[in-house]
């Protein structure tokens, strides 16, 4: 009995080891095998459940994970996985009442909640309600700020739901969320992102100066602070920016042409130029806006001779 036990979960940990491996056919196999020795196993069709999920044949992996849930009906991963296959099938009431069951099992459970709330967003979006049952998924995000304050996996994942959605402040307070938690440049350039379409400079550039702080070798992203600086009128934030940009990648052109404008906006003419100049060498096709930009400023020079000035701030710096 006890060989015979030990025999078939080793055949369970190589049809999971095949599964892992991507060579569904040779997990279903064994799992076959397995089921004419025990018709009933139910460890063996959530397996068999989570290959025919894989595969994309649903009705099989429905049949499947109702065995298995019929057998170990307090077992939390086989209602995560019957609300995967509710999901995949375009079910998404049965998914979320699935989900909650999950969560009814262990309420204490990150994952499991995160998953829950992405499935009444899904829900919410859908349209799959009536509308006196709307799904209140702000309250469970709300509900998840204050119990998982710190999980950031779900939290990214959420932000992404949010604006898919179209709802913009919601994915930037999760996104937020996420990037506090387990600080990144990439959560934290997302938030940046968010709070531009949300036409929130200062919280753009607060979120892009944390990027910059966990690396500051990112040259395209001084350039964006500059110019977010440059928008809300913080000139010298805004010139420093541009001028670690330009340490980075003397080649940014853009970054040489407003850095110029800045300075010549501060009165430094002779700095300006030497900006210019910078911006000129770099891209030829720049001249246009900084010859205009050299004469619109209360503090700015007019040329007649638009090759003199070329060649004059060609030299400039040089």
């Amino acid at each position: 009995m006890e060989n015979s036990l030990a025999a078939r979960q080793a055949q369970l940990a190589r049809a999971l080891a095949d599964l892992s491996a991507g060579n569904e056919g040779a997990a279903r196999q064994i799992c076959a095998s397995l089921l004419r020795q025990a018709a009933d196993d139910p460890a063996v069709h959530q397996l068999m459940a989570t290959i025919a999920l894989r595969v994309g044949r649903l009705p099989e992996a429905e049949q499947h994970v109702a065995i298995s849930l019929k057998h170990r009906p307090q077992h939390l991963p086989t209602w995560l996985l019957a609300g995967q296959i509710a999901q995949a099938a375009g079910d998404l009431r049965l998914a979320a009442q699935r989900l909650d069951r999950a969560v009814a099992l262990d309420p204490a459970r990150e994952d499991t909640a995160f998953a829950r709330c992405r499935i009444w967003i899904a829900l919410a979006k859908s349209g799959q309600f009536d509308a006196a049952d709307r799904p209140d998924h702000i309250r469970l995000i709300a509900d998840l700020l204050a119990r998982f304050p710190d999980f950031a996996p779900g939290w990214a994942a959420i932000g992404s739901d949010m604006e898919l959605m179209g709802q913009l402040d919601a994915a930037l307070v999760a996104t937020t969320r996420a990037a506090k938690a387990s600080p990144s440049v990439a959560a934290n350039l997302k938030s940046a992102q968010l709070a531009l379409r949300l036409a929130r400079p200062s919280e753009a550039a607060d979120a892009l100066q944390r990027a910059l702080a966990l690396d500051p070798t990112m040259a395209p992203v001084w350039f964006k602070l500059g110019v977010i600086l440059q928008d809300c009128r913080q000139a010298d934030r805004a010139i420093g920016a541009y001028q670690q940009a330009l340490a980075l990648d003397p080649a940014l052109s853009e970054a040489a042409t407003n850095l110029g404008i800045m300075l010549q906006e501060t009165g430094d003419l002779a700095a300006a130029k030497r900006a210019y100049g910078q911006a000129l060498r770099a891209r030829v096709d720049s001249f246009g806006r900084i010859s205009q930009a050299l004469t619109a400023a209360p503090k700015g020079e007019l040329w007649m001779d638009l090759s003199a000035l070329r060649a004059h701030l060609l030299a400039s710096g040089a």
